[in-house]
C-alpha cells in the first residue's frame, strides 16, 4: 500500500489472455518481451474503484529509461538499463507475495547484511535494487558466486552428476573430503595448499579470493582428495574403538 500511495506501484488488470497477446505480438515482431506497461495509463480514481471488484495483481513501476547499478563483492560494479526491466509483479492476483518482492521485505526484517548466492541471480538485481530504494531501505551487500560446471563446462545437472552434497556422503565419501572439496570450487587459498581442515578453512577463507568464472567438478580429483582422508583416518577412529 505504502508503494502504491506513492505512486511507485499499480494494479495491473490484464487478463492471462490478453499477456500472451502481447508476448506472441512481441515475439513475432522480434522485439523485447514483457509486459507493455497497459495499465500504468489507469487514473488514480479509477483503479480504486475497480480494484474493489476486479482481478488483479500489483506491479512495480519501473522506470523508462536510466541506469541502476550496484558494487558486487566478487565482480565489482554492475550495471542495468531500466528500459529493459518490466513492471515486476509483487503481490499475485490470489492476495500472495511473489518470491522477489518476498525476498527483499524478508531480508530486511532479518537484518540481513550479506545476500552470497550463484549469479544466475545477477539478472534478478534490478528488481530488488529498486524495491529497497523506493522503500528508502538501505540493501545488503551481495555477492554472486560463479556456478559449479561440469567438464563439458555446462552447469552442474542431475543428468551428469549427482548434485548435492548428501548423495556423496551416502556413496562413501568421508565429511571431511567433501567440506575440504567443495570449499576449493570457485575459491584459492593464498597459497597452493589443497588440504585443509574446518577450523584451517574458517581462518583462511575470504570472499575476495572466489572467482568470477565457474570451477570444475573433477570426480578424479574428489576421489583422490577422499582416499586421503580415508588413509589418514585413525584405525581407532573407524571402528569407534
Amino acid at each position: 500500500q505504502l508503494l502504491i500511495n506513492s505512486d511507485r506501484a499499480y494494479p495491473c488488470f490484464c487478463s492471462h489472455q490478453r499477456l500472451e497477446d502481447v508476448k506472441n505480438f512481441q515475439k513475432k515482431n522480434n522485439t523485447l518481451t514483457g509486459y507493455d506497461g497497459q495499465c500504468r495509463k489507469i487514473d488514480t480514481s479509477e483503479y480504486i474503484q475497480r480494484m474493489k471488484t476486479e482481478k488483479h495483481v500489483i506491479r512495480l513501476k519501473t522506470p523508462a529509461k536510466g541506469k541502476l547499478d550496484y558494487m558486487d563483492i566478487i565482480r565489482g560494479k554492475i550495471e542495468f538499463d531500466l528500459s529493459l526491466v518490466e513492471d515486476q509483479i509483487l503481490i499475485k492476483s490470489d492476495g500472495y507475495p511473489t518470491y522477489h518482492f518476498a525476498n527483499v521485505i524478508d531480508d530486511y526484517y532479518m537484518k540481513i547484511t550479506h545476500v552470497i548466492r550463484g549469479d544466475e541471480w545477477i539478472s534478478s538485481m534490478p528488481k530488488h535494487l529498486l524495491l529497497y530504494k523506493y522503500l528508502e531501505w538501505e540493501p545488503p551487500t551481495f555477492a554472486h558466486l560463479p556456478l559449479i560446471l561440469n567438464k563439458n563446462k555446462t552447469k552442474l545437472s542431475k543428468r551428469q552428476n549427482d548434485v548435492a552434497a548428501e548423495d556423496y556422503i551416502k556413496k562413501g565419501y568421508l565429511p571431511e573430503a567433501v567440506i575440504n572439496y567443495l570449499s576449493l570450487l570457485g575459491w584459492h587459498p593464498s597459497g597452493n595448499r589443497e588440504i585443509f581442515n574446518m577450523k584451517e578453512l574458517i581462518q583462511e577463507f575470504s570472499l575476495d579470493r572466489i572467482n568470477k568464472s565457474g570451477a570444475i567438478f573433477d570426480v578424479q580429483k574428489f576421489n583422490w582428495m577422499n582416499s586421503y582422508y580415508i588413509k589418514s583416518y585413525k584405525f581407532s577412529t573407524i571402528f569407534k574403538l
